[in-house]
């Protein structure tokens, strides 16, 4: 139906008459005395709408990918008729009709354990036991190597001076009185 349903709101845009899209009544009557050709096979609606032809129950999974026909229901005494089994692609088929964690994810079955909760704490806890005593080495490591590249051991001309054999600066810059006996005897 999809397929059908495409192919005419295709030629309603090509047809320029994009108005009709505004119309269900319009479209369903695009629908009414043709005959669509599908890969499925071929559908044919009268002038009422009333589908003839037979419906299909087609298969792709085959080794070919080719559709292949497993069953159809003629128009008249609507009863199935099989062809042929199904064959399905996997072990698991058909597949289960319902999630195996449900479906919001949330069931019991896939909950994780606290048994993994604590084995992650306590990975989690060792890795950074580890990491931050080696980022203090490095950091302390670049302190250092940054200090020692300081020219803190350099003394300017003027800093020790001696101003009559009483005050010297010391490597500070603070003025300090130095009294010798000499200078105490006076």
């Amino acid at each position: 139906m999809l397929m059908m349903t495409a192919q005419v709101t295709t030629e309603i845009l090509c047809s320029d008459q994009r108005h009709l899209l505004w119309d269900g009544a319009a479209v369903a009557r695009k629908f009414y005395n043709r005959t669509f050709q599908l890969r499925t096979g071929n559908f044919e609606f009268d002038r009422f709408g009333a589908v003839y032809g037979r419906d299909y129950l087609l298969q792709q999974f085959g080794q070919s990918g080719q559709l292949t026909l497993l069953q159809y229901i003629p128009a008249e005494p609507f009863q199935m008729g099989e062809v042929r089994s199904v064959e399905w692609p996997g072990p698991l088929w058909p597949v289960p009709n319902r999630p195996v964690c449900g479906y919001d994810g949330q069931d019991r079955v896939c909950w994780a354990s606290s048994v993994q909760y604590i084995e992650t704490a306590v990975a989690s806890a060792a890795t950074l036991l580890v990491i931050f005593p080696l980022m203090a080495l490095v950091l302390l490591r670049l302190i250092r190597e940054h200090s020692d590249k300081l020219p803190w051991w350099l003394i300017s001309g003027n800093s020790p001076q001696m101003c009559s054999g009483k005050r010297i600066l010391s490597c500070f810059g603070s003025a300090r009185v130095l009294r010798s006996r000499h200078a105490i005897a006076e």
